[in-house]
């Protein structure tokens, strides 16, 4: 066999056909060229580039090893998703300004991310020495989880996707009242969420310092799970779609018979229920 390949599955309606190529030979070039696909290219094929320049519209290029140098993928005039996460020698990354979707998470030693701020999706996962996320208030998805150099994000409020996990520098989220979605998830630093009753879709799992969630009541989508501080949710009757798993300190939730699905799963202390009729999706 010349060519090894593992097929992965795809969540995107869009790649006709997914695989990972793991060889050195312009024989597999001829496989793909009538399909969209996502390549993992190591250091011993990576001079092969050169044949993919203007060929494919869709192609989506993942890099899963470390390299020192990149500059070769600006040639790639039309890759429109690069993953290049965990790569420690990786400084400079304004060469990528023209993506569509970018992954530099875990990359330790990138500092300046403002030549990206004309991309549409950014994951700067555990990008420790990332502190500048001002000029990224265009994009439509950012995710600045695990940077813990991060504090001031008064200029991403319109964004359309905000992505945070355990950020428990940020304190203040007032500015963020516009965005769409926003996922919070186990940051302590946050306590006052009342701004937030205009988004469509609010995360906010894990947040041990929240108390109150009686301004959310407009929202369409609320996950409060593990909330463990939050007891009253009586506000709550109007949202579409609610989880409270693992709030054990709620008892009454028998003014939640609007909901299309609720999740009470791990609510061991509720006593008072609405009628399971009434409730679409009932996770318990």
């Amino acid at each position: 066999m010349w060519f090894d390949w593992q097929p992965v599955l795809s969540s995107d309606d869009n790649i006709s056909n997914l695989f990972y190529f793991r060889n050195t030979s312009k024989q597999w070039f001829e496989i793909i060229k009538d399909n969209t696909f996502i390549f993992q290219i190591n250091y011993e094929n990576i001079d092969k580039i050169n044949y993919l320049k203007n060929k494919y519209i869709n192609i989506q290029l993942y890099y899963k090893y470390i390299f020192e140098d990149f500059t070769d993928i600006y040639e790639l005039r039309k890759l429109h998703t690069l993953d290049i996460s965990y790569c420690d020698f990786l400084t400079d990354i304004s060469y990528l300004c023209n993506l569509h979707t970018l992954d530099i998470s875990y990359c330790p030693n990138i500092t300046n991310v403002s030549p990206l701020k004309d991309l549409h999706t950014l994951y700067l996962r555990g990008c420790e020495k990332i502190s500048d996320v001002s000029m990224l208030g265009h994009l439509h998805t950012l995710n600045i989880s695990l940077c813990p150099k991060i504090t001031d994000i008064s200029m991403l409020g319109t964004l359309h996707t905000l992505i945070m996990y355990h950020c428990h520098q940020i304190t203040d989220i007032s500015m963020l009242a516009q965005l769409h979605t926003l996922y919070i998830i186990g940051c302590s630093g946050i306590i006052n969420i009342s701004m937030l009753g205009n988004l469509h879709t609010l995360h906010i799992p894990y947040c041990e310092n929240i108390t109150n969630v009686s301004a959310l009541e407009n929202l369409h989508t609320l996950n409060i799970s593990y909330c463990d501080n939050i007891t009253n949710v009586s506000a709550l009757k109007n949202l579409h779609t609610l989880d409270i798993s693992g709030c054990n300190n709620i008892t009454d939730i028998s003014m939640l018979g609007n909901l299309d699905t609720l999740n009470i799963s791990n609510c061991q202390n509720i006593i008072t229920f609405p009628d399971p009729n009434n409730i679409i999706n009932y996770i318990i």
